[in-house]
């Protein structure tokens, strides 16, 4: 007779692709600071950011667009990007009823026209005199100063390729070193980040850069380069090894705001940690990490996170996450990740609860978890029918049974397949030593005619 509470196989229909990129668009800001979200960025970083809070957040927008049409008249000379502002701010203002329209500003925009054209006219002619005296260290110079006018100017393409052409001229390591960081920050804007990974790691390679890091100028460098090099990685789905990019970082060396900041390396590196790590790795690399707790204490919400996941305090650490996704969704460089890291993140905690269980229940579970026993269900299902938890659900009586393993006949097949190899090789290496001795050798044609 068979027992009654086996536990049962659920078959459950297809959901619809959930991973599909919808444009995200967040309308609660009880619990988001607008100043604290661009305070620590200069240049690019600040810029970039305003303008994806503009997009996506609309009680944010004309706040957001218009320090954002004030940095660029103050710090660039992107007058492209500065009309296009102009333009998106009364865009808006006129879809929501908003009598707030801004004119642009015709004799700034003229006047650093007019300024543009003569210093890339003057920057080219110097260029041009540099090379006819063929100078290198004056011809790199002239080939960073004008890729800088080029991005002030809003050319990322030229600017990259002027800072790419200066590579030639390099002379000493340190040249180099300063053309690796050109083109990564200039890639970073492009968003070509096999490009930033490749000069990241031709930096790290060089022989000469421990030597090159003691000098005041580049102590920072590494630092640098780990960050961009975790950035690359985040942005291509690698958090694993973004999460050990960022744990490199040094908190004194982390000055480069016009890229990230150190708030930046500590969420980017806290929230890939826990979708990535295991729980052994959590603890030694990022809990008990003498550099990157520094980075943590200034993002205390994430150090309480970290500290509630490692010691199973699911619910309040799923809750804690919640509060703080809609200022996630508003990070320029995060916000693609989020959901997947999320759900990466909460699939880790429901296989790590119930990995030292035989037999859970579902509703302690889910009270553990702050959900409901039908929603949990449905996520069980779809872990254990992906393979995540090696398990079963007895829908029944709400119960999860781990699935038997007989550890004694997996042991034995081990050890048979461990054998079965050896012999293998035994034999293969008897006939190698027959073959030798016996000075047989199977020659190829083309060996064969140049004997003859």
């Amino acid at each position: 007779m068979e027992d009654p509470c086996e536990p049962m196989q659920i078959d459950i229909q297809d959901n619809p692709d959930t991973d599909t990129q919808q444009e995200v668009v967040v309308l609660d800001i009880t619990e988001l600071e607008f100043e604290a979200m661009i305070a620590n960025y200069q240049g690019f970083a600040r810029l970039s950011r305003l303008i994806f809070i503009a997009d996506h957040c609309p009680p944010f927008a004309l706040e957001a667009l218009r320090l954002a049409i004030d940095y660029v008249k103050t710090t660039t000379s992107n007058i492209g990007l500065y009309e296009q502002l102009i333009e998106k701010f009364n865009s808006f203002c006129a879809s929501n009823h908003i009598q707030k329209s801004i004119e642009p500003d015709k004799k700034w925009v003229e006047t650093t026209r007019r300024s543009a054209t003569s210093t890339t006219e003057t920057l080219d002619n110097d260029l041009k005199s540099f090379k006819s005296n063929s100078i290198k260290e004056s011809i790199r110079r002239g080939y960073n100063d004008l890729g800088d006018h080029q991005l002030s100017c809003g050319d990322i393409s030229s600017s990259l390729q002027s800072f790419i052409r200066a590579r030639d001229y390099c002379t000493t390591p340190k040249h180099i070193i300063k053309m690796c960081e050109n083109v990564i920050k200039t890639s970073i804007q492009q968003k070509n980040w096999i490009n930033v990974l490749s000069y990241a790691s031709k930096a790290e390679t060089m022989p000469e850069l421990e030597d090159i890091c003691k000098t005041d100028q580049y102590k920072n460098i590494k630092t640098f380069l780990s960050c961009t090099a975790g950035l690359a990685q985040l942005a291509q789905e690698r958090y694993q090894m973004a999460a050990r990019c960022f744990l490199e970082a040094n908190y004194e060396d982390c000055n480069f705001n016009e890229i990230l900041s150190a708030n930046s390396v500590a969420l980017y590196g806290g929230i890939c940690s826990l979708a990535a790590f295991d729980r052994k790795e959590l603890h030694s690399k990022v809990i008990c990490s003498s550099s990157f707790k520094l980075f943590l204490q200034a993002e205390p919400v994430l150090r309480d996170i970290i500290s509630q996941f490692y010691e199973a305090q699911y619910a309040a650490c799923l809750s804690s996450l919640e509060k703080l996704k809609n200022s996630l969704l508003l990070d320029v460089i995060l916000s693609p990740h989020v959901n997947k890291l999320y759900t990466l993140i909460r699939n880790k905690a429901l296989k790590q609860y119930f990995s030292p269980y035989v037999v859970a229940d579902l509703r302690r579970m889910a009270t553990a978890f702050n959900t409901t026993v039908p929603s949990l269900e449905n996520e069980l299902t779809a872990l254990i029918l992906d393979g995540f938890i090696d398990a079963r659900i007895d829908s029944h009586n709400k119960i999860l049974h781990a699935r038997d393993i007989d550890h004694r006949t997996s042991a034995f097949e081990k050890a048979f397949m461990v054998g079965k190899e050896y012999q293998r090789r035994m034999k293969a290496l008897i006939l190698r030593s027959i073959v030798l001795k016996n000075k047989i050798i199977v020659k190829t044609p083309a060996t064969e005619n140049e004997n003859k």
